[in-house]
């Protein structure tokens, strides 16, 4: 299982026994009314999503903050050929909307692919109604490439990123009670892919 740790989150990578959970969340009014999916979702729903994101492209995490947990991050459909994935966020439970979670679990995800993955852009599609999620991917630099009355696609570069979150990052430094540096658990699996398996060699 891989984990990915920074501040005071903790990235845990969806196993099968997080699929009921992630169900509730998922059906939640505040969380459906952002996807572009909002029909009430099924355990059979749930076990298919699971067995279609399994494997090396598609990197999805229980967020766990301050040992809660609160809500589920993803990078998916890696493309190294063209260097870049997509990103996706939601907070499942309501007493941590208002929370540092989603920012430290951005912030956390984003260091890994940057860092520690050959993909050097991130996109991100929001529906156009959703300004919060508007205005939070832009504080993470993310620029608009594609916009109609439905959807906004959104793009992160890398160079970007660095740039746009350095004061944030001091913030989070600061008001964490947890590590600044990205700490990696985990080991060699086949749903990983090669340049991450490669970081547990060792």
């Amino acid at each position: 299982m891989l984990i990915l740790s920074q501040y005071d989150v903790r990235l845990i990578r969806v196993q099968a026994e997080h699929l009921s959970l992630i169900l509730r969340w998922r059906n939640n009014d505040w969380v459906r009314k952002n996807m572009f999916v909002q029909d009430i979702l099924q355990e059979k729903d749930q076990l298919a999503w699971f067995n279609s994101i399994n494997n090396a492209s598609n990197y999805y995490f229980i967020i766990e903050y301050l040992g809660e947990k609160v809500g589920l991050i993803h990078a998916k459909n890696f493309s190294e050929e063209d260097g870049i994935g997509e990103g996706g966020i939601f907070i499942g439970e309501y007493d941590y909307l208002e929370t540092w979670a989603s920012v430290m679990a951005s912030i956390c995800l984003l260091n890994f692919i940057f860092a520690k993955t050959n993909i050097n852009r991130s996109m991100v599609r929001v529906q156009a109604h959703n300004r919060r999620a508007i205005s939070y991917n832009l504080k993470l630099g993310y620029k608009i490439d594609f916009e109609d009355a439905n959807e906004l696609r959104m793009i992160l570069d890398k160079e970007d990123f660095l740039y746009k979150t350095t004061v944030l990052k001091s913030v989070l430094s600061k008001i964490s009670k947890g590590q600044d540096a990205l700490i990696l658990e985990g080991e060699k699996a086949s749903n990983n892919l090669t340049q991450i398996n490669r970081l547990f060699e060792n």
